[in-house]
């Protein structure tokens, strides 16, 4: 997917090379202001011990993981656009596939 991604800005414009590492640029701040804020916290608790610090470094430190994943998969453009896929092949089946939900299964219409 990446290498796709590579080959379609060496092929497009620059505007859309100029969007691409803006994008980019976003994403490195964004993790970056994270990563310090967990990093900061982490030194600052092991000088002053205080439970609040202690919370806190949890919660920067467990929300990296989470805003890597939003970060590089969610806004994807080719992730967002096989999640829509699925979403839509996903309605169309359950348009025409039968209910599963038990009812009129073993009763008699007489």
């Amino acid at each position: 997917a990446t290498g796709n991604a590579i080959q379609r800005e060496k092929n497009g414009s620059g505007k859309a090379s100029a969007t691409q590492a803006m994008f980019y640029v976003r994403i490195i701040v964004s993790l970056s202001v994270l990563v310090g804020v967990t990093w900061l916290l982490g030194v600052l608790v092991t000088f002053v011990d205080h439970v609040t610090l202690h919370y806190l470094f949890s919660v920067t430190n467990s929300l990296q993981g989470c805003a890597v994943f939003y970060f590089y998969t969610l806004t994807a453009q080719e992730v967002r656009q096989a999640l829509r896929k699925n979403a839509t092949m996903q309605s169309v089946a359950k348009t025409f596939m039968p209910s599963t939900s038990g009812f009129g299964f073993g009763t008699s219409s007489s």
